[in-house]
């Protein structure tokens, strides 16, 4: 049975039913042992349901190893509070704080239901998450992993599990790059190396990646939001705050021109 994630009453039944679907979606995944990215657009549940679909692993029985979640550090303590709030049956550690106390959280880890830790301290602790096992990987704000080159993103890529979801409301920033390093975290094998995504066209990648990836916008779900209104009002400096403005203009200006010459 598909599990029932308990949503907000203040969301409409349009966005329960998007963020069922999203649900059923990282769960089919999931049980074939693979991942995806969760495009969907800022507000729309991307946490919920990534709740929802641990919950679910939980209920299943299939849940052998902890899942890891990783996020900016300004959301760690958020996630903690979004697992308490809709499943606080689930053992949710946090693996933050120094150097000793992540190590004491880690050593006990594999009893934990969710380990939650940040980009940073995955970064530092590259070698201790690499010699972990764990049942599900989940990547906040995946953008944080969009260049390969990263010790963050190589970090991400040496986790040891067999599925992994990217969670992102802006999964091309710059290029099709971003996109081939976010699957080569998620699913390494399905664009090939670097060289052989090179050679594939948009339409091919395009192809490639469009049962994994799920994309949904405001405008699709919140239907009865009005259209957004834009301004642009123009604000002077004072007097002050301009003499403030040139004096550093002036600083950076003749600091650059000892730099060329």
């Amino acid at each position: 049975a598909i599990w029932d994630v308990p949503i907000p009453d203040r969301l409409n039944g349009t966005l329960r039913e998007y963020q069922r679907a999203g649900f059923r979606w990282m769960r089919m995944l999931g049980k074939m042992g693979l991942g995806g990215i969760l495009a969907d657009d800022m507000g729309l549940g991307k946490t919920v349901q990534t709740i929802a679909f641990v919950l679910s692993v939980k209920q299943d029985g299939d849940l052998k190893a902890p899942v890891l979640v990783v996020a900016p550090s300004s959301l760690t303590y958020n996630w903690a509070a979004e697992f308490r709030r809709f499943a606080p049956d689930l053992d949710v550690r946090l693996a933050v704080g120094g150097p000793a106390e992540r190590g004491r959280i880690r050593k006990h880890a594999q009893a934990a239901d969710v380990l939650i830790t940040s980009y940073p301290i995955l970064r530092q602790d590259q070698s201790a998450f690499a010699a972990m096992a764990f049942e599900a990987v989940i990547f906040d704000e995946a953008q944080s992993i969009k260049n390969h080159a990263t010790k963050t993103a190589q970090a991400a890529f040496q986790l040891d599990s067999p599925r992994r979801f990217a969670l992102t409301g802006t999964p091309v920033e710059n290029s099709l790059d971003d996109v081939w390093s976010i699957f080569r975290v998620v699913a390494p094998d399905l664009l090939g190396s670097r060289d052989e995504f090179l050679r594939l066209t948009p339409t091919q990648v395009a192809r490639c990646i469009r049962p994994f990836v799920l994309r949904r916008l405001k405008s699709d779900v919140l239907t009865e939001l009005p259209d957004k209104i834009e301004s642009i009002q123009s604000v002077g400096l004072t007097r002050p705050q301009k003499a403030v403005y040139l004096s550093y203009l002036s600083r950076i200006q003749g600091e650059t021109l000892r730099d060329l010459n």
